[in-house]
């Protein structure tokens, strides 16, 4: 894959870099502290996602796979709790706090307003919904 263009940061670029450092990303760590694990400045990475396509999906699916390492540590907090290790208000903000960023990371999947639309793919639903009340035995009818 050719390096990003335009910049001072393309002689740097590495598909095997940017792979680690969305690896650690997805895997619960932050951005800037990925980078410097890896050798490369903040600044180098935001110009290759700015500027590279590839570079910008893997980013965005390892910030959405770090809202999924965020869920794991909803779960050892719950643990922390069962074992006496936390009390339930620390716990409670401490789950709070991994429940926001994950609807940050992938609004689409935890945010507030997520839903999941079986019947109208988005489209607004028209006409009278039908009511069927088979407790009663009645035959479906419309509202």
């Amino acid at each position: 894959m050719p390096a990003p263009k335009g910049n001072d940061n393309a002689s740097k670029f590495s598909m095997d870099v940017v792979h680690k450092i969305c690896t650690l990303i997805s895997e619960g760590g932050n951005v800037k502290d990925a980078c410097e694990e890896v050798g490369i400045s903040y600044d180098a990475f935001r110009d290759w996602r700015y500027n590279n396509d590839v570079v910008s999906n893997l980013y965005v699916k390892a910030v959405q796979d770090k809202a999924d390492s965020k869920d794991a540590e909803i779960d050892r907090v719950l643990d922390m709790l069962e074992n006496g290790e936390v009390d339930a208000s620390t716990a409670n903000v401490m789950i709070q706090t991994q429940k926001w960023r994950m609807s940050k990371y992938y609004p689409k999947m935890f945010g507030q307003n997520s839903s999941i639309d079986v019947t109208s793919d988005g489209e607004k639903i028209t006409g009278s919904p039908i009511i069927i009340d088979n407790a009663q035995g009645e035959e479906p009818r419309e509202l």
